[in-house]
């Protein structure tokens, strides 16, 4: 875990969901989801204590349920996530995310409200969202493999659709 490492790179990207929460007066309210990643380095230690073996690890964190799009809201997500998983941000040197203003941005992006609680946090634009934005795309133009896809999220749907088969699948 990215707590044993001495310092960790934190990569978060932001997706939306494609379900739909219906409420009482038929509103459809969209929430989104962000993924949490950790980079981190272990290393073995010879019998001259010398390190030996260094490895680049990657672990998934979890995803983070984000109602609210707001940086400032953003933030406290990760923050109040990281805190419940023990990782320290002051061992934070580095930070990934897609290019989306509430995630990028420069003066009220989640990496400047990051980069302010741990400067040594560099911020790096993620380019694997946008290779998966290619993927998608190409994905959506071949039509096997669309029509899978679409498969896959009407199942998706019909659980989102329903509380009691949401939980039931949690379960299993």
């Amino acid at each position: 875990m990215p707590r044993e490492g001495a310092f960790h790179h934190l990569i978060i990207v932001s997706y939306p969901r494609q379900d739909k929460i219906w409420k009482g007066n038929g509103c459809a309210i969209q929430h989104d989801f962000m993924l949490l990643t950790v980079r981190y380095v272990t290393t073995d230690v010879t019998d001259n204590n010398e390190p030996d073996n260094i490895r680049i690890n990657e672990t998934f964190l979890g995803f983070i349920e984000a109602a609210n799009q707001t940086a400032k809201s953003l933030e406290s997500d990760v923050l109040n996530f990281l805190n419940t998983l023990d990782i320290n941000l002051a061992k934070c040197r580095g930070q990934g995310s897609d290019g989306t203003a509430n995630m990028s941005g420069a003066y009220w992006g989640l990496q400047k409200f990051i980069k302010d609680k741990q400067p040594r946090a560099n911020y790096v634009h993620c380019s694997t969202h946008n290779l998966n934005l290619v993927l998608n795309y190409a994905c959506n133009n071949v039509p096997h493999v669309r029509e899978f896809y679409d498969f896959c999220q009407k199942i998706y749907t019909s659980f989102g659709l329903s509380i009691k088969m949401w939980s039931d699948l949690k379960i299993v």
